[in-house]
């Protein structure tokens, strides 16, 4: 597994949604985050031939939300899903329509910026350092409020991949 150090090493273009509309609530939204995971990081993480279905990634995320919640505050929800069959972690990030907030961070803020982490389930050390990470630049008030004016996917790409200042 690769050493891990930067947001840009676990996100790529096609796992980033924007604009996108959840009605319902926490499961919904974790719902298309596995889909979105399935479809942009399959042939690149999964030890074996057979795809993950993603209704294990989303119980995956639901379970350790549920047990571990993680939020850096400021709307932003970091969960985190351990799944055997995948050798390298890989990220999903999702920005809500404007104005829609889902309930589910673990401050009992509402939500509208969310970045997943899905990672191998023996990877437990490593998994505290990638989390305090990502946690660490995400907490980061400027870089939150880039992600949400921006328009486009290639914006938030930029914005998530570019050097967090000081």
């Amino acid at each position: 597994m690769a050493r891990i150090t930067a947001i840009k090493d676990v996100i790529n273009r096609d796992s980033i949604l924007i604009e996108k509309r959840i009605f319902n609530n926490i499961d919904a939204l974790f719902a298309v985050i596995a889909d979105t995971a399935v479809t942009a990081h399959q042939p690149l993480a999964v030890k074996s031939r057979h795809p993950i279905p993603s209704e294990q990634l989303q119980r995956s995320l639901m379970k350790r939300a549920t047990k571990y919640p993680f939020g850096t505050g400021g709307g932003l929800l970091l969960p985190l899903a351990e799944i055997n069959e995948v050798h390298e972690f890989f990220a999903v990030f999702v920005k809500l329509t404007a104005g829609q907030w889902i309930k589910g961070a673990p401050d009992g803020e509402l939500v509208d910026l969310v970045f997943a982490l899905f990672g191998p389930r023996d990877s437990r050390r490593s998994d505290l350092r990638l989390l305090a990470t990502m946690a660490l630049a995400l907490s980061n008030r400027d870089l939150r409020g880039e992600l949400r004016e921006a328009r486009t996917i290639e914006q938030i790409y930029q914005a998530l991949i570019s050097p967090i200042p000081a």
